[in-house]
């Protein structure tokens, strides 16, 4: 498939769905009008990531991710359509987080298969680091227009020992793919760490997101420890220096006992150099 052609196919794709959310929302609205079941759902999704995955420019497990994500969209659109009451505006909302949500993976698929291994780390499937800053900003922005909460979790592999690290980050990664929803993110944001980006979730949900983690890791026996540290970034904060304040965090709360949660603590960056000054006395 040449370029041009790609840029066809998903710019077909993200044509269809555009017009397919439209048809949506005006038969979910308006339903003594419109006849709902004749909606038809935009197709050749499979077809277009199976192309890019048999030429090497899309991993397996991005099949399988986009794909789950599209059934959980046109699930809901279904089950919101089922009712001949116009839909409750959290129905509405979860529509359109899911439709963005699925929209965006199209555009981000186009850009990473020309970009090679810019938007997927291909050993656990997970985003890469050169993709998390502008997905989060976009993600605070969204924060900041509609004033739906999102939450950060950093997970790190405690005490690595690099011949097991591959595989440690392997598993830890699967496991929190079943445990976060079709409309989350996660990446590899370091050596032996990773971020969760948790939509429409406060720093309560982000906590009760790791105790759903960490009880999923002890179903699968494993034999290392992963420590946590939850966020929940505000409208203009600054991404970068937010990220390395949590992972400062997350090495004090590794340093104290592995295997620990805790909150970001939002602290002046005097008060926080000074904390780095004190000796600890534990």
């Amino acid at each position: 498939m040449s370029e041009a052609q790609k840029a066809s196919r998903f710019y077909q794709l993200l044509q269809g769905y555009s017009e397919w959310s439209s048809q949506v929302l005006r038969a979910a609205f308006y339903p003594e009008k419109i006849l709902r079941q004749a909606i038809p759902v935009p197709e050749g999704v499979k077809e277009t990531l199976e192309e890019l995955v048999h030429e090497n420019q899309l991993a397996e497990l991005t099949i399988a991710d986009t794909l789950e994500r599209q059934l959980v969209l046109i699930g809901h659109a279904e089950q919101m359509l089922a009712s001949r009451d116009k839909p409750p505006l959290e129905d509405f909302d979860t529509f359109l987080n899911l439709y963005e949500d699925f929209t965006a993976r199209l555009a981000r698929l186009d850009m990473d298969s020309v970009l090679s291994d810019f938007g997927v780390d291909s050993a656990t499937g997970l985003r890469s680091a050169n993709a998390m800053i502008p997905d989060l900003e976009r993600e605070l922005e969204r924060r900041a227009r509609r004033g739906h909460a999102f939450s950060i979790v950093l997970c790190q592999v405690d005490q690595p020992v690099p011949a097991q690290l591959p595989a440690q980050i392997k598993l830890a990664a699967g496991v929190i793919r079943t445990c976060m929803r079709s409309f989350d993110d996660a990446y590899m944001s370091g050596k032996n760490e990773m971020l969760v980006s948790l939509k429409q979730t406060d720093n309560s949900g982000a906590l009760r997101f790791v105790e759903r983690l960490k009880f999923a890791l002890s179903e699968k026996g494993v034999k290392f420890t992963m420590s946590y540290c939850a966020a929940e970034p505000m409208p203009g904060d600054d991404l970068k220096a937010l990220l390395a304040n949590v992972r400062a965090d997350l090495k004090e709360i590794s340093d104290q006992g592995a295997g620990e949660t805790g909150e970001y603590e939002e602290i002046s960056p005097l008060q926080r150099f000074i904390k780095s000054m004190t000796p600890d006395k534990s």
